[in-house]
């Protein structure tokens, strides 16, 4: 249950990234942008 639970937030985090940044943003941002919603 605990991994399903994990997941859902990663994934979750994830779509929420990428619903705000343009496509074809670089990279590095995508990944600050995803460290910053996780700790969120």
């Amino acid at each position: 249950m605990i991994h399903e639970e994990l997941s859902g937030k990663i994934i979750g985090a994830a779509m929420e990234v990428l619903n705000e940044l343009k496509p074809g943003a670089r990279r590095k941002l995508y990944e600050r942008a995803l460290i910053m919603e996780l700790m969120h």
